[in-house]
C-alpha cells in the first residue's frame, strides 16, 4: 500500500500496552505523518541487567 491509500488512514495511534492490548490493535504501518506518535509500553522485572537491547522493527 501507498501512504496515500485510504487504508493507511489514522488508526487512532496512542499507547500500545504489551500483554494488555491485542496484537491487532497495533497499526499496520508507522509513518511520520500517519499513526504517529505511537508509544509501546511494557514492564520489565528487576532481574534484567542494565545491558539490555530493545529492538523494534517495522516493515512495509
Amino acid at each position: 500500500m501507498h501512504p496515500s491509500d485510504n487504508h493507511m488512514s489514522d488508526w487512532n495511534p496512542g499507547t500500545f500496552v504489551v500483554g494488555e492490548n491485542n496484537v491487532g490493535d497495533f497499526p499496520m504501518c508507522l509513518w511520520q505523518g500517519i499513526n504517529s506518535p505511537t508509544t509501546i509500553q511494557f514492564s520489565m522485572n528487576g532481574n534484567l541487567s542494565t545491558n539490555v537491547k530493545i529492538r523494534v522493527a517495522t516493515t512495509i
